[in-house]
């Protein structure tokens, strides 16, 4: 439910100042760099907020923003991490998904079921599950994704999430994380379903010379340099399969 202050201002944040905070705390917490925030009006203080002002607005995770509104972390130190935020010192955002029962991964219009190497290229793993590293432990989901123009914009290591922090945006919701390179170009959208499966909604890609281009329940295509059409697929299911595409 939507909190209005005694100024009558609710915490809804345009988007457009949404994605201007986004932008310069690096797509997360300016702390630690977790990339699951929340927006946190210090400022002045959402309470004596007249207007969402991007300059007073910054990134906090759960934990982080808790102890802010607790009064454990204080205004000075946010305003010390707003103007050095971690993710821009790092270069990256980051967070370890909740991924222990992984099986299933969709991509676009393509579910792997119990595939260990679903999307290789040119002798590179582009998505995997590496197996348990011991008794007890989690699958292991690693993949690269790229952009229309081949920078590599987001990858999933061993279950931790890294968003480029020089992206244009990269908006984390719920379940998902959006990545655009400008307004309205949507360029990859992941939905994490714990603790079982991964769903990229769309991915629109080039890597070294192919195209991928993917969108969840229409179709999975992949086009060669000449723009000619390589492979296709409106439905398909592996499972059980070692290799699932191999690229080459």
């Amino acid at each position: 439910m939507a909190q209005i202050n005694q100024y009558e201002l609710k915490d809804y944040i345009p988007e457009v100042i949404a994605q201007t905070v986004r932008k310069r705390c690096g797509f997360g917490c300016v702390r630690c760099g977790c990339s699951v925030y929340h927006y946190h009006h210090f400022d002045p203080p959402f309470e004596s907020a007249k207007g969402h002002n991007a300059e007073g607005i910054t990134l906090l995770c759960p934990t982080c923003h808790q102890a802010a509104h607790k009064g454990i972390l204080s205004r000075s130190t946010i305003e010390d991490f707003n103007k050095n935020p971690y993710c821009l010192r790092e270069g990256f955002s980051q967070y370890a998904y909740d991924l222990e029962n992984l099986s299933e991964v969709i991509l676009g219009t393509i579910t792997f079921i119990d595939n260990p190497k679903m999307i290789e290229a040119f002798g590179e793993c582009l998505l995997q599950i590496e197996p348990p590293e011991e008794l007890g432990s989690y699958p292991l989901l690693s993949a690269k994704f790229y952009d229309p123009s081949g920078k590599l914009i987001a990858k999933i290591c061993r279950n931790v999430w890294y968003g480029n922090a020089e992206n244009w945006d990269i908006k984390s919701e719920g379940k998902k994380v959006t990545i655009r390179e400008a307004i309205r170009k949507i360029v990859l959208i992941l939905r994490f379903e714990a603790p079982s499966r991964l769903v990229v909604e769309k991915i629109n890609m080039f890597y070294k010379w192919l195209k991928i281009i993917g969108v969840e329940g229409e179709s999975t295509k992949v086009y060669l340099p000449d723009g000619k059409l390589w492979f296709s697929t409106n439905h398909m299911r592996m499972i059980g399969n070692r290799h699932g595409i191999v690229l080459e």
